[in-house]
């Protein structure tokens, strides 16, 4: 259960590393902000999915306690990181276009 948790979140990381560079620059910064908020309730909804997944399986199991604990908190710590960095992608990218709308005031 636990290496394919990991090959799935391999599989994500890796699709944003792919993807990242595709994207063009000539977007407004609207759309890019509008693209990051898809992506990113995408991976929330990828999110939730594993740990229904992960309760279901460790319902089955009959897992003890300690081992759903273990896992909640785990899935938990998870969630918690994955939302820090989502809001800190959305203040990169508020901050990216900040300085470039102040570049080109300042050629202006």
């Amino acid at each position: 259960m636990r290496k394919a948790f990991i090959g799935i979140i391999a599989v994500i990381c890796l699709g944003g590393i792919l993807c990242g560079p595709a994207q063009g620059q000539s977007e407004s910064p609207r759309d890019q902000l509008k693209q990051l908020k898809a992506r990113q309730k995408q991976e929330r909804a990828n999110w939730k999915l594993q740990e229904t997944n992960l309760k279901r399986s460790l319902k089955q199991q009959e897992a003890p306690k300690a081992m759903r604990l273990e896992e909640r908190h785990r899935m938990q710590r998870d969630r918690c990181a994955m939302l820090a960095k989502q809001r800190d992608e959305r203040q990169e990218l508020k901050d990216k276009q900040r300085v470039l709308s102040e570049r080109q005031k300042a050629y202006h």
